[in-house]
């Protein structure tokens, strides 16, 4: 969520966040968890598979190393994984103070915050969300389809709660999303 003290944004071409990207392109590994690497996320394939990497867990066994093969691919429940990745990794070290990369995520989110109090006219899309993450409270429930108005929400929409973002992903529905 984005106030999660570790959230450090999202990857992609497009549909990303400025320190997402930052922190990805100086990653080592990259566990990806239900990933599709669509084109709108991976761009340049070499440039994103370039020094890095990836373990790919997907419940979808066709989905694994569909776009490029992965260093480790597990066919598996997400949440089963992910606990089972947490149980072995407790028995194989003891727990650890956050390193560096873990305390600069906060000062990284705040550097890289985009600009969003625009007030000309026409409104700009900034603004809109501005408006839209002052009104609408931790509850609400976002979704989105495919478009410009995607890549907006997902540069500048802040969502607090698990499943309170709902995207299409690489789908393309148009009109999926509610007024």
């Amino acid at each position: 969520t984005a106030d999660h003290p570790i959230y450090a944004g999202q990857v992609g071409t497009s549909c990303n966040t400025l320190y997402g990207n930052k922190m990805f392109l100086e990653s080592d590994l990259v566990l990806a968890v239900g990933c599709r690497f669509s084109d709108r996320h991976t761009g340049a394939l070499d440039v994103y598979t370039q020094g890095r990497k990836f373990i790919h867990i997907d419940i979808e066994p066709t989905q694994i190393g569909r776009i490029f093969p992965p260093n480790l691919g597990i066919v598996a429940d997400a949440k089963l994984a992910l606990q089972a990745l947490f149980e072995m990794a407790q028995t194989l070290t003891s727990p650890k103070k956050p390193d560096k990369r873990v305390s600069a995520i906060l000062e990284m989110r705040s550097a890289h915050q985009r600009r969003m109090d625009f007030n000309q006219v026409p409104i700009k899309p900034q603004r809109v969300f501005k408006e839209i993450n002052e009104f609408f409270d931790e509850d609400t429930i976002f979704t989105t389809c495919i478009g410009l108005n995607q890549i907006w929400s997902a540069q500048f929409q802040r969502v607090f709660k698990p499943r309170h973002y709902l995207l299409p992903g690489g789908a393309g529905p148009l009109g999926w999303d509610l007024p």
